[in-house]
């Protein structure tokens, strides 16, 4: 196969673009981060059009998510390929390398200090050209979870890098319109309760909508201790959200906590 140099060319996927990004990547890599045959494995793939194994050796590869991570003007680009290639990707097979995708890069961020901003733009463009309204809740879910968990303050009103999705009401709308089911809402409403701990409205708005999620069949644990932040939270501001909170006890989570222990909420 025709040798090709590296480069930054790689905003359209045209011929030579997978074997571009490849080169890329391990010219990028930390010393000795890459197996020798990590490019030879590569060509192979891109040889027999086995975009399924290609990506699959990418992400299999720590260093080369690594360099990934490190790229500068040509991240955006190199995320955007190998989301195309995704899409070549028969399902459910794509859905979880898009999953294992996501998780090499946060677990990238998290053993490399001030890269989490770096980390949610690349899931974000993988989050832009995905369709699946289910992909995307699971994107956003990690996103704001990588987020959260960085002390530079990247869920601050003021510098938050993930915008509308924070506010409740915008969320609630996206998700309705995408026709999530509230089971399939919970956990991205809770890791945004989770994430809004220097706004006790929102946060309390979060909470509410996950104690929503829950119907009479799925109550578990982890629905009754939502129920008791959320019924705390009403308890000690019954007035900011009085319009969503003087629902909150038509709620079978609430019901059911009731039920568990009448006193807390009579």
């Amino acid at each position: 196969m025709a040798s090709i140099t590296a480069s930054s060319a790689l905003v359209n996927v045209v011929d030579g673009a997978e074997l571009c990004l490849v080169r890329l990547l391990a010219e990028s890599s930390a010393p000795g981060s890459i197996r020798p045959a990590f490019v030879q494995d590569c060509e192979t793939c891109i040889a027999h059009s086995d975009a399924a194994q290609l990506i699959q050796t990418i992400i299999s590869e720590q260093g080369a998510i690594a360099a990934l991570v490190s790229l500068d003007d040509e991240a955006v680009s190199a995320i955007s390929l190998l989301a195309a290639c995704l899409d070549r990707v028969q399902s459910p097979n794509n859905a979880n390398m898009l999953i294992q995708l996501a998780d090499s890069i946060i677990a990238i961020s998290a053993a490399s200090s001030g890269t989490a901003a770096k980390a949610i733009s690349l899931l974000a463009t993988l989050y832009n050209m995905r369709s699946n309204p289910t992909e995307k809740v699971a994107l956003l879910v990690k996103m704001i979870r990588l987020a959260a968990s960085d002390p530079s303050g990247l869920l601050d009103a003021d510098n938050s890098v993930l915008g509308k999705w924070m506010d409740p009401a915008q969320l609630t709308q996206m998700l309705d319109e995408w026709s999530i089911p509230p089971a399939g809402r919970r956990e991205l409403f809770r890791v945004a309760a989770d994430g809004s701990q220097n706004s006790p409205n929102a946060r309390q708005q979060f909470t509410l909508l996950v104690a929503e999620t829950y119907s009479n069949t799925d109550i578990d644990a982890s629905g009754l201790e939502t129920a008791k932040q959320a019924a705390i939270g009403a308890i000690r501001d019954p007035v900011s959200l009085f319009v969503q909170q003087r629902k909150i006890l038509s709620l079978p989570a609430i019901k059911a906590l009731e039920a568990n222990d009448g006193a807390f909420v009579s």
